[in-house]
C-alpha cells in the first residue's frame, strides 16, 4: 500500500483553474506580475525614447563643446606662456614669502626668547623690590620705632638736664655762700692778726722810743726789733 501526502490547503473548485500554490502566494499574483511587466515595458519604451532625445541632444552640445574645447585649447596655447611667468613670478613671491616667514619666525623666537628673558628680569625685579620693601618696611619700623625710643629718651635727658642745671645753680649758690662765709671769716681772721700785729708793733714802737736814749746800743736792738716786726707782718 503506498502513503499519499495530502496538501492541507483548500484547492481552488472552479472551472477551468488550477490551484494557484506553489505558483501564487495569493491568487491573481500572476496576472498582477503581468500588468506590472506590462506597465514597466511602457515605462522602459519611454525611457528609450527620452534616452535617444538625450543622446541626439547630448550629440549636439558634445559638438559645441569639442568646439569650445578646441578655441580653449587655442586660447590656452596663447596664455601659456603667460601662465608660465604667472608661475614664475608666483614661485619667486612665494619663495621670497618663505624666506620672509623663515625670517619672522625666526625674529619671533628671538624676540619671544627676550620678551622671556625681560619677564624673567621684571619677575626678578619685581623679587627683589618685594624683598627691599620688605627691608624698607622693617627699617622704618625699625626707624621709628628708635626715633620714638630717643625721643622719650631725649625728653628725658632734657629733663635730667633742667634737673642737673637748676640743681648746680642751687649748688653754685650755695658754694658761693659758702665761700663768701668762709672769705668773711679768712678776713676777720687776717684782721684780728692784723690788729694784734699792729698792737704789737705800736708796744715795740713805744719801747723803742722808751730805749732810744741809751745811744748805739739801744738802735741796734731798735733795728733787730723793727727787722722782727717785718717777720711777723710777713708771716
Amino acid at each position: 500500500m503506498v502513503a499519499v501526502q495530502v496538501n492541507n490547503e483548500v484547492t481552488d473548485r472552479e472551472t477551468n483553474t488550477l490551484p494557484f500554490h506553489p505558483f501564487e502566494k495569493q491568487q491573481g499574483d500572476i496576472l498582477r506580475m503581468e500588468k506590472e511587466h506590462q506597465v514597466l515595458k511602457e515605462q522602459l519604451k519611454e525611457a528609450q525614447e527620452k534616452y535617444e532625445q538625450l543622446q541626439n541632444r547630448s550629440s549636439e552640445e558634445i559638438s559645441v563643446l569639442e568646439e569650445l574645447i578646441k578655441t580653449t585649447v587655442q586660447e590656452k596655447g596663447i596664455f601659456k606662456k603667460e601662465v608660465e611667468w604667472l608661475h614664475q613670478a608666483l614661485e619667486i613671491k612665494v619663495k621670497k614669502w618663505q624666506q620672509e616667514k623663515k625670517e619672522n619666525q625666526e625674529n619671533l623666537k628671538a624676540m619671544r626668547n627676550t620678551a622671556k628673558k625681560h619677564v624673567d628680569t621684571n619677575d626678578r625685579y619685581s623679587r627683589t623690590i618685594d624683598e627691599k620693601e620688605k627691608q624698607y618696611n622693617t627699617c622704618l619700623n625699625t626707624y621709628l620705632e628708635t626715633s620714638n625710643k630717643f625721643a622719650n629718651e631725649k625728653v628725658k635727658l632734657e629733663e635730667l638736664i633742667k634737673k642737673s642745671q637748676d640743681d648746680f645753680k642751687e649748688h653754685e649758690k650755695r658754694a658761693i655762700k659758702a665761700e663768701i662765709s668762709v672769705l668773711k671769716n679768712w678776713k676777720e681772721s687776717e684782721l684780728c692778726k692784723l690788729n694784734g700785729i699792729v698792737s704789737k708793733a705800736e708796744a715795740n714802737l713805744k719801747m723803742l722810743k722808751s730805749l732810744s736814749r741809751y745811744g748805739e746800743f739801744t738802735l741796734v736792738i731798735s733795728v733787730l726789733l723793727l727787722v722782727k716786726q717785718k717777720q711777723l707782718l710777713d708771716v
